[in-house]
C-alpha cells in the first residue's frame, strides 16, 4: 500500500515537471525577426521620393488621389505609364 502511495506521487510529481516544462517552451518562444523589404518595395520608395523632390507636392492620402497632384500625374515612363507610384 505504501509502495503504491509512493508510486503515485513519483507520477504525479514527474507528471508536474513534464507540464512545466511544456508551458515553459510554449511561453520563451521570441517572435520571429522581421523581413527585409523586397526589391519592388525598394523601388517603389526611390520613385515616390524622386516624385516627391521633382513635383514639390504630394496626392492627399494612401492611394489615388493624383489629380490634386498634376505633376505626379502627367510625369510619365518612356512607355506611356505613370512614373509615380
Amino acid at each position: 500500500m505504501a509502495m503504491a502511495r509512493t508510486l503515485r506521487i513519483v507520477l504525479s510529481l514527474v507528471m508536474l515537471h513534464f507540464l512545466i516544462v511544456e508551458n515553459h517552451a510554449t511561453t520563451t518562444t521570441e517572435a520571429p525577426a522581421p523581413q527585409p523589404p523586397r526589391q519592388m518595395e525598394l523601388l517603389k520608395a526611390a520613385f515616390n521620393l524622386k516624385c516627391c523632390a521633382k513635383c514639390l507636392c504630394v496626392p492627399p492620402g494612401t492611394y489615388g488621389n493624383k489629380q490634386f497632384c498634376p505633376c505626379y500625374n502627367n510625369w510619365k515612363t518612356k512607355r506611356g505609364g505613370p512614373k509615380c507610384p
